[in-house]
């Protein structure tokens, strides 16, 4: 199954009636694609001409304005860009870019392209996260990290990214089906996190906004891959110019950048980033694997920064074993020098747990059922060469009875 990210259904889930900000036309002035052809909307959206915002095909209104809504025709869905990348659908959509199916031309190859939002194309930052994911994604290659093929400028001036299509389900979508999931396979996605968290720290580099919908599980094949390199930054360049704080973590109004659910404490303190903080971050994906809720949930983001700060987890499920609960603990600890020292040691104390005895009594196996034998059933084949030594033993003291008889009555 594709979805999310890189394939998914027809239509983009969004809230019904939310206004998804798609990219637009100036205020009060119709666009040139004011008058499409119904059939040949992508999930039949609509846009309001006066204001110019996209909202789902479920309003006849605009809820800002009340202007009646008009089909609305995404520009790059159908486009060829470069000559090369025929645009399909659109996959995902978020607050500063959208993600696309399309096909690499010359060699038949689906793959995804990375759209920046039109509104936020001025935006130096978020120009500038995304010219640095492109170049992270492009110099640091990882079999467990999506690959990027081809970067380019769409007619209109915004970049784009071409990227492998990747196969399964984010992490997030997969624990709202099925709640938590096994502790073998969640340490299997942990060893696999391990692995690119230890090669990008080995390239100088941090994630920074490592969580479940970064990352994608193939069930079928057991692959992960993380996506999504946006926020990530060399920790070297940190060290030597800001040691004491992390610029890009807090922008000029005091907004955070990444995700509260799996924010380093030190990150919200405004302290630089570190391999370590990326640690932190892989024990709340890693302990909401094992219990199905994150380990600092809140009702606001206030809240939730200020259980990263101060609470302790509350404890995994009993199930987990004690090993296993003790190196996400670890993982979670408030300061980074009480955390393991690499993902190295983290992937190596997995391996171990994983390896020892202690695992086998927390999986589920297959029970076989008793046999239940009837009392007139027939008896097994085992027992048939005994009861035919019995019938011969008998025969024979039969013979010697009647030998003797004879031997007597002659005398």
């Amino acid at each position: 199954m594709f979805v999310r990210w890189y394939v998914g259904p027809t239509t983009v889930p969004r809230t019904s009636g939310c206004n998804i900000s798609q990219p637009a036309p100036t205020k009060g002035r119709m666009h040139a694609f004011a008058e499409p052809d119904l059939d040949t909307v992508e999930g039949g959206e609509l846009w309001c001409p006066s204001c110019g915002e996209v909202f789902t095909p479920d309003l006849e209104t605009c809820p800002d304005d009340g202007t009646p809504l008009a089909p609305w025709l995404d520009p790059v869905v159908g486009s060829v860009l470069d000559g090369r990348f025929r645009v399909e659908r659109p996959l995902a959509e978020g607050a500063t870019g959208i993600v696309y199916q399309a096909m690499q031309l010359a060699v038949e190859r689906p793959v995804a392209i990375k759209v920046i939002r039109a509104h936020c194309v001025h935006d130096p930052s978020i120009a500038k996260r995304f010219l640095r994911e492109v170049r992270v994604l492009t110099a640091f290659r990882h079999p467990n990290v999506v690959d990027v093929y081809d970067y380019g400028q769409l007619p209109d001036g915004r970049p784009y990214m071409v990227m492998e299509l990747v196969r399964g389900e984010t992490l997030d979508h997969l624990l709202a089906r099925s709640h938590r999931m096994g502790i073998v396979d969640a340490c299997q996605i942990a060893l696999r996190l391990c692995d690119v968290l230890a090669a990008a720290h080995g390239h100088g580099i941090v994630h920074r906004d490592l969580k479940p919908a970064n990352i994608m599980f193939d069930v079928a094949h057991g692959t992960v891959k993380v996506l999504d390199f946006g926020l990530a930054k060399s920790f070297v360049a940190d060290r030597d110019s800001h040691p004491a704080r992390d610029d890009d973590a807090v922008t000029s109004v005091g907004v955070l950048v990444g995700t509260p659910l799996y924010m380093p404490p030190e990150v919200i303190a405004n302290s630089a980033s570190e391999p370590r903080s990326d640690l932190y971050s892989l024990g709340c994906v890693l302990y909401e694997l094992l219990a199905g809720e994150s380990p600092f949930s809140g009702t606001e983001v206030a809240d939730v920064l200020a259980r990263q700060l101060d609470e302790a987890p509350p404890p995994l499920p009993d199930s987990v074993p004690a090993e296993l609960c003790e190196l996400v603990h670890t993982l979670l600890a408030k300061s980074p020098d009480l955390r393991p020292e690499s993902a190295r040691e983290v992937r190596d104390r997995l391996e171990s747990f994983l390896a020892a005895d202690e695992i086998e009594p927390t999986q589920p196996r297959p029970t076989i059922a008793p046999i239940e034998v009837s009392e007139d059933a027939v008896t097994p084949d085992a027992s048939a060469p005994a009861a035919g030594r019995d019938v011969w033993i008998l025969v024979g003291l039969l013979v010697l009875g009647v030998a003797l008889f004879c031997v007597v009555a002659f005398l």
